[in-house]
């Protein structure tokens, strides 16, 4: 195909397909002057369709994908230092924008940043008890309890708003939440900073959430225990699948067992 013919047949295609007539196409395309200026202008519209609807994208390939190589002077600004493509290749940087977002899409670590950014849906896990199930606006109208995860350490509850300290179903008074990054809870498998957090409750931790993501859906970021789930996404737009207390395993049954008992 001509490379001008190329370029408009390629702006009709899903993401997917666009891959794959790349990996066919010919070396001399590729190459070719016409194809290159029509290329950059072809991944930055599959940018911004593979980006639609997702929860999460970071700041720096969407950075990427507004940056332009002509306002680098002697100094890169902020911006252009992120790029890790050459900066004389300009068509590459949406094409390398969007692979990273791709990659990072499975990414299952939690930045400070990206935790403390979001406004947190809360729910009660079915293995919680029906105690704390019944008490739960998740479960009576749909209504999850929203959260925010501070700089500092604090939780605290997204009210008309406004933060506030928290209020939970069988306490009297407000109550004090904390949050922390543990980087291998006692016989959970190693990851990396971010990829558990602990949060306490009036002083005492509550199981370890563990950091998942939706990266076959809307890319958000989900933390699981075995009694609750945080979602920076709206919970019917995310995939999460009950546990019965019987399918946990020994190091998630001595977490329990460490905070029924104080």
């Amino acid at each position: 195909l001509p490379p001008d013919v190329a370029a408009v047949l390629c702006s009709f295609l899903s993401t997917r397909d666009l891959v794959h007539f790349l990996l066919r196409t010919s070396r001399r395309l590729h190459d070719d002057d016409a194809w290159g200026r029509s290329a950059g202008g072809i991944w930055s519209s599959a940018c911004r369709r593979e980006w639609r609807g997702r929860s999460h994208v970071p700041e720096e390939y969407l950075a990427m994908l507004r940056f332009r190589p002509s306002a680098v002077g002697p100094e890169p600004t902020r911006e252009a230092a992120k790029v890790q493509v050459p900066l004389n290749v300009p068509r590459n940087i949406p094409l390398a924008a969007l692979k990273h977002s791709i990659q990072d899409s499975t990414r299952e670590e939690i930045t400070k940043d990206e935790l403390c950014s979001f406004a947190w849906r809360f729910r009660f896990r079915i293995a919680a008890g029906s105690e704390w199930t019944s008490a739960d606006p998740f479960w009576t109208n749909n209504a999850p309890m929203t959260f925010r995860f501070c700089r500092d350490g604090r939780v605290l509850e997204m009210q008309n708003n406004r933060s506030a300290v928290p209020r939970f179903p069988h306490f009297d008074e407000p109550v004090e939440m904390r949050w922390r990054f543990v980087e291998q809870p006692r016989g959970f498998p190693p990851r990396r900073k971010g990829g558990y957090v602990r949060v306490s409750v009036a002083g005492s931790e509550v199981p370890t959430y563990e950091v998942k993501r939706c990266s076959s859906k809307n890319w958000a970021f989900v933390m699981t225990s075995c009694w609750g789930a945080f979602s920076s996404a709206d919970f019917r737009d995310v995939r999460m699948e009950e546990e019965e207390e019987e399918e946990w395993g020994a190091h998630v049954k001595r977490e329990v067992e460490m905070y029924n008992r104080g």
